[in-house]
């Protein structure tokens, strides 16, 4: 019987440069797309959609069972986070669990805009378990026109 050896290089996670992108990698392919993921501090991340309506931004979250009260959202230097706990189900036992997919517990995701926000303007809506946020966009400055004055 032949002998399988690894031969692979013996690198430190350190000095590899590929160990965070096979990391991420594997992190990404144990839930299938559209599942929310825990992260190494068992928090969950919810699934997003983000896009751009010319004058602004609006970022959907899935959240179903998630009481409105437990939904934290803030927007602090471009980063906009959304944060809460979504409580297990209080009537099953976990001995009577078949199949639990659903994550609960603590969850969180940051997502870096990429444009200014009027934070003044933005609003959001809750409704069926998705989480509407409308980011209007600052308007962008035009350059400005100086006049020189000939002598």
């Amino acid at each position: 019987m032949n002998k399988v050896t690894n031969r692979q290089p013996r690198w430190t996670e350190e000095a590899d440069p590929f160990a965070a992108l096979e990391r991420d990698y594997l992190r990404q392919m144990r839930w299938p797309r559209g599942w929310g993921q825990r992260s190494q501090r068992n928090e969950w991340t919810p699934v997003v959609d983000m896009f751009d309506k010319g004058d602004h931004l609006v970022v959907r979250a899935e959240l179903p069972g998630v009481p409105e009260e437990d939904i934290d959202l803030t927007l602090e230097k471009g980063i906009l986070t959304i944060k809460g706990e979504r409580k297990p189900d209080p009537d099953i036992n976990g001995d009577e669990w078949l199949c639990c997919e659903r994550a609960s517990g603590v969850f969180y995701r940051a997502i870096q805009m990429p444009a200014e926000i009027d934070s003044e303007r933005v609003t959001a809506d809750y409704k069926y378990g998705v989480l509407t946020i409308n980011l209007p966009k600052l308007p962008k400055e035009q350059p400005k026109k100086v006049s020189i004055a000939v002598a």
